[in-house]
């Protein structure tokens, strides 16, 4: 299995695609569709950090730290969104996007967790 700056990297990929998805289905109308892949550049930032954890502990530490926490942010942003059009009578592809994005949040949550250095493999 992949290391967590390997999976900050994946989870960006995915917030860039999803992004790039709901704009061409949406067939451009819209700015707010390419939100998720600026999110994307804070983690890519994180992994970058969290891979110099062997020269760099404590760049190494925040990026890991940071790159755990933006996810269930997200996750919490993304749900909140996916409840208000859950919630609205006439929801449209954005519930499907929104769902997906939560679901994905949550899971590049869960497996950076599961992945971070372990304490007697740092520094």
């Amino acid at each position: 299995m992949m290391k967590s700056p390997a999976l900050m990297y994946a989870y960006a990929a995915f917030l860039i695609v999803m992004s790039v998805g709901a704009s061409v289905y949406s067939g451009f109308a819209s700015f707010t569709t390419w939100i998720p892949a600026i999110m994307a550049v804070p983690m890519i930032l994180f992994g970058f950090m969290g891979s110099m954890i062997d020269r760099k502990y404590v760049l190494g530490m925040i990026g890991i730290h940071a790159g755990l926490v933006f996810p269930l942010l997200y996750a919490l942003m993304f749900g909140r969104l996916t409840w208000v059009q859950f919630t609205e009578e006439e929801s449209d592809y954005r519930l499907i996007l929104f769902g997906t994005l939560l679901a994905g949040s949550l899971i590049a949550f869960v497996l950076i967790l599961l992945k971070r250095p372990k304490p007697e493999k740092r520094g």
